[in-house]
């Protein structure tokens, strides 16, 4: 209930009910609310990404056309904030197996800590992935589990596979463990039921795309580039050291952040052993990290694909440590500052006023540069229901240029500021609409002469969040 209720806060202290969160979010719903009225993914649209997310939206969808598009993009919302909390009592029923006090401590560092919470109160692939991983650990206590747990977390985790493809690297993990431990059988049975619930998530759309799937979901990822990121900023954004905020000297912050991980995790080699999934939980949050060292590109969603792991060594390492009244006070304080940041630094973007929103319904299309603000609006249903020209993923349209095929030798924004052809595709698609809503000005990586042409002849509003064209 705690960490359901921080999500829950989190959430209204960044916009509320109706406030845009990010961008990925509505690129799911809307993506998924396409898929539902009949349009195909990879093919008939871009999307980056396995389409287990799209199905796993899909009941939402249907729901919203018992209602409208703002109450099943919310209703999304607070189930997968229900998912976190969940993920976190997951979290306790592991750490228990250690002891009670690595059990709390490892479940409130995962209830408060910034980018699970950030994930976890809207739609993101990462908090799937984690409730996934999650449920396997709880399955698997040992190596020598029962056949069904096996197969039943290998189900899971290959359908969190189709979701989002660094989950790839669990199922490895938990493949190699297995093997570790001597337990041939369990290791196929284990990749056997991920490799199937994977193609058996992703085989009608692959199918149906051709090879333009594997080209989005696949070689666009690894051809993109984020630009030069030190080590050291990646480290800091990985463990959110940006959130001790108290120290004005970065360097200071980061030299901080890295004793943290130090005392958390070093003295966790000590104690993995105390159970065998310990070596497990240690495997896992290794192979973790090297994943997002090595990403081509890093955004703040990415730190949560570590967060379950960190939490279990975190809290394994000072349930194990001699309990006294500094060191109660030190996890009070870090749970403390985490909270502080989670509730503070999130921002979110209040949509436009009840004025503003009113010309919206004389529109028979709108168009968005953020496909949350259609559902939001209520009119994303209606924009599809009218065959408008829509696009669900503006920036991830640049992917799609070229089949996504070449190396990206610049970033993906210097790319979409240098081709000519992305530029036309978007500025068509906003100008097809009667009303449009800008909502990522300076993000979408169009030219100035675009905005320009975009406005010119328009009634243009602007907000503190929010450009209005009608």
């Amino acid at each position: 209930m705690f960490a359901l209720l921080v999500r829950v806060i989190s959430l209204f202290t960044a916009g509320g009910l109706d406030s845009v969160q990010g961008y990925d979010d509505g690129v799911y719903y809307s993506a998924s609310a396409a898929f539902v009225h009949g349009l195909l993914p990879y093919k008939d649209f871009v999307l980056v990404h396995p389409p287990g997310i799209l199905l796993i939206l899909a009941p939402f969808i249907y729901f919203s056309h018992l209602t409208n598009d703002f109450i099943g993009l919310v209703s999304a919302r607070f189930v997968f904030m229900l998912i976190g909390a969940t993920s976190t009592a997951l979290i306790y029923r592991i750490g228990k197996r250690f002891n009670q006090t690595a059990a709390v401590i490892a479940a409130l560092i995962y209830a408060v800590w910034a980018p699970m919470v950030r994930v976890e109160r809207t739609l993101y692939l990462e908090g799937i992935g984690s409730f996934a991983l999650l449920i396997a650990l709880y399955l698997l206590p040992k190596a020598n589990s029962s056949l069904k747990r096996v197969f039943t977390s290998g189900t899971i985790l290959g359908f969190a596979v189709a979701t989002k493809l660094w989950f790839a690297v669990p199922v490895l993990v938990f493949s190699i463990w297995f093997l570790i431990s001597r337990r041939l059988k369990n290791a196929v049975i284990f990749g056997a039921a991920s490799l199937f619930a994977f193609f058996s998530a992703i085989a009608w759309f692959w199918y149906k795309a051709g090879p333009k799937f594997w080209e989005l979901i696949l070689t666009a990822q690894i051809n993109r580039n984020g630009g030069k990121l030190t080590t050291a900023s990646r480290i800091s954004q990985i463990f959110d050291f940006a959130s001790i905020d108290f120290v004005d000297d970065k360097r200071v912050r980061f030299l901080i952040g890295v004793v943290l991980v130090i005392v958390l995790t070093v003295p966790f080699l000590r104690y993995f052993r105390a159970t065998e999934q310990g070596l497990l939980i240690l495997m896992l949050f290794t192979a973790q990290f090297v994943v997002l060292l090595q990403t081509p590109v890093f955004f703040n969603a990415y730190p949560s694909f570590l967060a379950a792991t960190f939490a279990l060594i975190s809290g394994i390492t000072l349930g194990q440590i001699h309990r006294n009244a500094l060191t109660g006070a030190v996890i009070t304080l870090f749970i403390s500052l985490s909270l502080f940041s989670t509730l503070t630094q999130i921002p979110g973007r209040d949509l436009p006023t009840k004025i503003e929103q009113l010309s919206l319904q004389q529109s028979k299309c709108v168009t968005s540069d953020d496909p949350s603000v259609l559902a939001l609006t209520n009119t994303l249903t209606r924009d599809l229901n009218n065959r408008c020209h829509l696009i669900f993923d503006v920036t991830g349209v640049i992917y799609g240029i070229n089949n996504g095929s070449n190396p990206l030798q610049e970033t993906s924004t210097e790319r979409r500021l240098q081709s000519t052809i992305y530029q036309r595709e978007i500025s068509k698609y906003l100008e097809s609409g009667a009303t449009i809503i800008l909502a990522r000005v300076g993000h979408d990586g169009l030219r100035p002469e675009v905005f320009k042409d975009i406005y010119k002849g328009h009634h243009v509003v602007k907000t503190k969040s929010f450009v209005i064209i009608s």
